[in-house]
């Protein structure tokens, strides 16, 4: 087996650990809990409601809430409701 070079040859040799690619916790389980929050939010929006854990409120015309997060890509998982300091709609 191939093995990149950030796993060091300590780490392979030991007969508990389990190494596994960046998707080795891909289970159906998980990426079930990864996608229902968006699929619920697509489901609302074509309900014509507002989604739950909107973060940009300014497309139905109000102020922006986290403009300092702008640009900056997703971060805030929706399984876990975000940090305990990030208010979620």
């Amino acid at each position: 087996m191939r093995w990149g070079p950030d796993v060091p040859a300590a780490l392979r040799e030991m007969k508990n650990v389990i190494l596994a690619p960046h998707n080795g916790g891909a289970t159906f389980l998980s990426r079930t809990q990864q996608i229902m929050p968006l699929a619920l939010g697509v489901k609302a929006l074509i309900q014509g409601e507002r989604p739950q854990g909107l973060l940009n409120p300014e497309i139905y015309g109000e102020e922006q809430r986290y403009p300092q997060l702008y640009g900056r890509g997703p971060i805030v998982p929706a399984v876990d409701g975000g940090p305990a300091d990030f208010p979620i709609l």
